[in-house]
């Protein structure tokens, strides 16, 4: 054997494989290959400040134009950050990836280019179509290609490539400016120089793969994913064939908790977008009022000393202290740190205080923008929802963001003049405060928890969708089987098995079971067990209806014998009805420790209702049995054997439904016997021959009890009369008719050539019945012409 061979990987193990690995040259690649978008985002977010200064003069721009080129791009993200979200949803994140780093490109070339206001606009336009559809894709790809412990650390590295373009966009205008090129050059320099990250960021693109939980959660390709694994963590895995069934379950965004989940991360985000692209597009001007003696050169020193001093290290912190501090506590205390700050600036900005004094302040404020919102309501969509939402729900975020950052660069300039610069950081300071309740009070902390934890399958809509199903399940008489197939869809376990426990015996009986039979084998090959003879894997299921509590088979003090080889893992649920023990559900798994404690208790959640499902199960099947049931016999009564008749008739789609006899049986005799020896005696005799007849039936056969001291039978595999009279003849010569002074007459149709329905062969037993006592009785009559 080699054993250096890869093991077999199944559904779960592999994005545990993906979760436990540590940072490989792989993520990095991936971190600048996505990063580049969010730099050339960053440093357009600067220089169209410094352009529209130039153009001002070179144009005669008036101040609506120019709050259109400074927002078109903006409007025209929101549009992409929801198209590209929807789409990579749906084609997937590697067929999505570099289009928007191409429209990019051709954004910045046509803007370079521009000859008059409105081409620049629509080249804005571009702009901003690719740098929304870049959002959503740069941060879900990362986020599915990370381990769960450096999470936060990589997506938060991207993002931070905007801190790089907030530092180059200044540092380049200076430069240009210090060459001596004149304005009408120098503005379509700066523009043109965005294109070429921008291109190398679609050249590199091309090489991605698509990623791992995209391939296993919607498309379902196991063998892909384990290659991408193995590229991603230099790990040699492979894996079943089987396809992973949670690609099967599709939660909606509506629902709970996701829905919560979006309003809180997308309010998140408008709210510091409108903080912060109002400062950045604004930071001029800003800077301006705060030294207002400052020319142009002199403004872009100091917004490159801020960016640089403040702006970049809080990014660089925020990458560091992501999955130490968590989410929740770096966005509240970012959002706090700025509604204080700006609450300050704008408190200070109208009295006779220094305004060189207040730009320590302004450049703190910046400093909690990237340790803080700016960089974790990037990365809180990217976490919170499942892989199939997860484009759409940041995309969405991502857009409402940018309506912030649209509603901010707009209005701000126009409202400048009027309100002030103490007016304008009020309401930045309360957009602020906001953005800290909404943090504490809608969003969750995801550091270092697996995604498909955050997923929160067992409390998502593919859980009320199983839960449908199991209900549905209750007029079909299969919700155990139901409850298997559903926990095996969401748990991820490799086999899943149902034991019923019967009171009257002491013991646990199979009655349903989901998963490879191979595997399963030592289980699904004994039907039941009691605890004298029960199996060392079955003292787990005993004890999990003992204490009715979560029992993990791996954990107990004799777990290698616990388990049947080649499964490592086991976990038995109770199913309990109040205080009545119904079962035992278990979850088997090859690999070690596949049901980790958190993951137990939202079993256990879904085992709840599952466990009443199967309740109503059985009451209703007990209520159906006495409805189809002889209350007297115990035989099928009428409605019960039309059921089953009913079933015989249907035709199995490809294959005809098998030839049978249709017998009526009436007792000759049977009123003179209760007229002299009572009713009670003949209850019994009715009792007796139901009784024999059972037993003389062969599989397959049904007997019942009409009413009154008629029989039908349905005895199978007859093709001709003379078969179904001597089946007959021997049948009924297993019941003692002397006994009770009794003689039977028969009346017989056959299936399907007397007819195809209950009532047609009925109708032609009947009649035939009633020839056999016109004849006498003791009869039997199987076709209308002869004997």
């Amino acid at each position: 054997m080699d054993l250096l061979a890869a093991p077999e990987m199944t559904n779960g193990s592999l994005l545990r494989v993906l979760d436990e690995a540590p940072v490989t040259r792989y993520h990095w690649r991936t971190v600048i290959t996505t990063g580049l978008g969010f730099f050339t985002d960053a440093y357009d977010l600067f220089i169209i400040g410094t352009v529209t200064v130039w153009l001002s003069s070179l144009w005669h721009l008036d101040r609506w134009q120019l709050a259109a080129i400074n927002s078109s791009a903006l409007l025209a993200a929101v549009v992409g950050c929801l198209a590209f979200g929807v789409l990579m949803d749906r084609l997937g994140r590697r067929t999505m990836y570099g289009l928007e780093a191409l429209l990019l490109t051709v954004g910045a070339i046509l803007s370079a280019f521009s000859t008059n206001p409105w081409m620049l606009i629509a080249g804005r336009a571009i702009v901003g179509l690719g740098v929304g559809g870049d959002y959503p894709a740069s941060a879900v790809i990362v986020s599915e290609f990370a381990n769960r412990s450096h999470r936060g650390q990589l997506v938060t590295t991207v993002f931070a490539m905007q801190g790089l373009g907030l530092v180059i966009g200044p540092a380049v205008t200076l430069a240009i400016a210090a060459l001596g090129v004149p304005p009408g050059m120098a503005w379509r320099l700066l523009l043109l120089l965005g294109a070429i990250p921008a291109l190398a960021a679609f050249w590199l693109r091309q090489g991605m793969a698509e990623t791992p939980r995209f391939t296993l959660h919607v498309q379902g390709d196991v063998q892909q994913t384990a290659e991408i694994v193995r590229r991603v963590t230099s790990q040699a895995v492979s894996a079943t064939a089987a396809p992973a069934r949670s690609a099967k379950l599709r939660p909606k965004l509506r629902d709970f908790p996701f829905l919560p989940r979006l309003i809180s991360s997308a309010l998140a985000w408008f709210l510091v977008d409108v903080a912060f692209y109002g400062l950045g597009l604004s930071a001029n001007e800003v800077v301006g009022f705060l030294s207002r003696q400052a020319g142009m050169a002199q403004t872009t020193v100091v917004n490159l000393a801020v960016f640089a001093l403040t702006a970049l290290p809080g990014y660089l912190v925020a990458a560091w202290q992501m999955d130490r501090l968590g989410r929740r506590f770096i966005q509240s205390l970012g959002f706090s740190a700025m509604a204080c700050a700006y609450g300050l600036i704008g408190l200070w900005s109208g009295r006779t205080v220094s305004p060189q004094w207040l730009i320590p302040l302004y450049a703190a404020s910046y400093f909690f923008v990237e340790f803080g919102p700016n960089t974790t309501t990037f990365l809180y969509p990217s976490e919170l929802f499942p892989t199939a939402l997860r484009g759409q729900a940041h995309g969405i975020a991502a857009a409402a963001g940018k309506l912030g950052a649209f509603g901010s660069a707009l209005w701000l300039p126009l409202l400048l003049p009027r309100l002030g610069l103490e007016g304008i950081f009020w309401i930045l300071a309360a957009s602020a405060a906001a953005g800290a309740v909404v943090t504490l009070f809608g969003l969750p902390e995801p550091k270092r928890r697996p995604l498909e934890d955050l997923s929160q399958f067992f409390t998502s809509p593919a859980v009320h969708s199983s839960y449908s199903r199991i209900l549905r399940s209750l007029q079909e008489d299969s919700t155990a089987y139901a409850i298997a197939a559903e926990m095996a869809a969401l748990s991820g376990a490799e086999g899943v098995a149902v034991h019923e426990w019967d009171g009257s015996r002491q013991e646990l009986r199979l009655v349903a079971w989901e998963g490879d039979g191979a595997q399963l084998g030592p289980i699904v090959h004994l039907p039941s067990f009691s605890p004298a003879s029960s199996p060392p894997w079955g003292q787990a299921l005993l004890l999990a209806c003992h204490r009715r509590e979560a029992v993990r088979g791996d954990l107990l003090p004799t777990w290698q014998r616990t388990l049947p080889t080649p499964l490592q893992s086991m976990l038995a649920l109770p199913l309990v009805d109040g205080q009545r023990v119904l079962g035992v559900l278990s979850l088997w798994h090859p690999e070690r420790d596949a049901f980790p404690h958190e993951m137990v208790g939202k079993m256990q959640r879904f085992v709840q209702v599952g466990a009443l499902a199967w309740a109503y199960s059985r009451q209703y099947g007990e209520m159906r049995a006495l409805a189809m049931t002889d209350g007297l016999t115990g035989l099928l009564n009428r409605r019960g054997f039309e059921d089953e008749l009913e079933k015989r008739c249907a035709d199995v789609p490809g294959t005809p439904a098998s030839p049978f006899a249709f017998v009526i049986l009436d007792l000759d005799r049977f009123k003179e016997h209760n007229d002299t020896y009572g009713h009670q005696s003949g209850d019994q005799a009715l009792v007796e021959i139901a009784r024999r007849l059972r037993a003389a039936l062969a599989p397959g056969e049904v007997a019942a009890r009409l009413g009154g001291d008629e029989f039908i039978l349905l005895l199978a595999d007859l093709t001709a009369p003379a078969m179904v009279k001597e089946r007959l003849v021997h049948l009924l010569t297993q019941v003692p008719w002397d006994r009770w002074g009794l003689g039977v007459s028969a009346g017989a149709s056959l299936f399907p050539w007397d007819g195809t329905t209950y009532q047609m062969l009925y109708r032609v037993a009947d009649r035939r019945l009633y020839r056999a006592k016109q004849e006498g009785g003791n009869h039997i009559v199987v076709e209308d012409f002869g004997p």
